[in-house]
């Protein structure tokens, strides 16, 4: 069962309706609009997980073909919106579909009510339906965020051949490395997630945490644990919540538990992470870093180069949290890194573009970089924005990568 609720009345109103000639032949594909908010009190609220449900019928006598559903109005809410326009497969007369166009909205919105306009066209089989019309209240969050903290439930899914690494280090040994308060939990969660909405077996989920991360343990995973289980369907993902350091050149470290601020003795070169998956020869391999950066080496007067990810011949993606030596956010009220946050909320459902029921990397990829810069702006005056390394095509077979299915909502 759905827990939205019907936010505006079917769409019969004249004055909704496009102004045309009386003479004009009535079309026998007939739509009818409805949009639905979470919570069902007819207001668009931010933070709200939205939907507009287009339901569309032949009421003619031959196939209606090459349909197209366009979702318009105030431009700066149609912009919440991944996608404003979906394909319809061939409706045989008397035949019904619906599509659904899903946005989750910001906290903070401009303005205060917003026109909704949906027009339907058809290759062959009908003439265009009259476009219809809605008006939306809006009315801000005040700063809500839904929890992540309550686990979705197991979708179902299986997936025998993903093996997911989630490292978590929220306090060093060295004092003078910033903490990060809530990586610890965050990395529980991840692997969590991708055992209950992702379908990854708990045998092949490994957490580390705190004093657990040493360099010696994650490479016990990635060289030692790992080859051995490895096919050609396999898909490793490796998500880091912690500090990283950068050389003046670039050079990228991950940092254990027992890493030092000054010196690279005991950091973990993110190229010998890189060299140790790439020979994994697995089918898709993701890391996902969310933390802060360090600078060490001696400060001199050179300029220094930022952190480097990988290049764009690296068999592995890099979904990183930040750009350069920004710290991502650990906002107090959300009690979870800032990009982690929306990486969880991603993955139980709301990143599903297309809500077809799966969330791809793609579109995972697509809904943090969206998300993060705009709370991260708009609730907290600050800048973040989280990309991917290599970059990845929303048609390429990465972006296609299945990482979880929907939880039901």
């Amino acid at each position: 069962a759905t827990l939205f609720a019907r936010a505006s009345r079917d769409l019969l109103d004249p004055n909704s309706q496009t102004a045309g000639g009386s003479s004009a032949p009535a079309s026998s594909l007939v739509f009818k609009t409805t949009v639905l908010d979470e919570n069902g009190n007819a207001l668009l609220e931010g933070g709200e997980r939205i939907k507009v449900r287009v339901d569309l019928t032949n009421s003619g006598k031959t196939p209606i073909t090459g349909i197209a559903v366009t979702l318009g109005g105030t431009p700066t809410f149609v912009a919440y919106f991944p996608v404003s326009t979906l394909a319809v497969d061939a409706l045989q007369p008397g035949e019904s579909r619906s599509v659904e166009f899903a946005a989750t909205l910001p906290q903070s919105m401009e303005g205060q009510r917003a026109e909704v306009a949906v027009s339907v066209n058809a290759a062959s089989g009908s003439s265009a339906p009259a476009a219809q019309t809605v008006t939306a209240a809006l009315r801000g969050g005040s700063g809500r965020f839904d929890s992540v903290d309550q686990v979705p439930a197991n979708t179902g899914l299986q997936r025998p051949h993903t093996y997911v690494l989630a490292v978590g280090i929220s306090t060093y040994r060295d004092p003078q490395i910033a903490a990060r308060k809530y990586a610890s939990l965050d990395a529980e969660l991840i692997s969590t997630y991708f055992q209950t909405v992702g379908g990854v077996p708990a045998a092949n989920v490994r957490l580390l945490q705190d004093w657990k991360v040493l360099r010696s343990d994650i490479e016990d995973f990635i060289l030692e644990w790992l080859p051995r289980r490895m096919t050609g369907d396999s898909v490793v993902i490796v998500y880091f919540s912690g500090q990283a350091a950068v050389s003046p050149n670039g050079e990228t470290y991950l940092i254990p538990y027992d890493g030092k601020h000054n010196s690279t003795a005991r950091l973990y070169p993110l190229k010998d992470l890189e060299a140790g998956l790439a020979r994994l020869k697995t089918k898709q391999t993701l890391f996902i870093f969310d933390g802060g950066m360090l600078s060490i080496g001696p400060a001199g007067t050179v300029k220094r180069r930022g952190p480097q990810w990988g290049s764009s011949k690296s068999p592995v993606l890099h979904l990183i949290g930040t750009t350069g030596f920004r710290n991502g956010l650990e906002p107090v009220k959300l009690r979870h890194g800032l990009f982690t946050y929306y990486v969880l909320r991603g993955l139980k459902g709301e990143a599903d573009a297309n809500v077809d029921g799966d969330v791809t990397l793609g579109e995972l990829t697509a809904f943090v970089k969206r998300a993060v810069p705009a709370a991260s702006k708009q609730d907290f005056n600050q800048e973040q924005r989280p990309f991917m390394v290599p970059p990845i095509l929303p048609s390429s077979k990465s972006a296609g990568l299945v990482l979880t299915k929907s939880a039901a909502r």
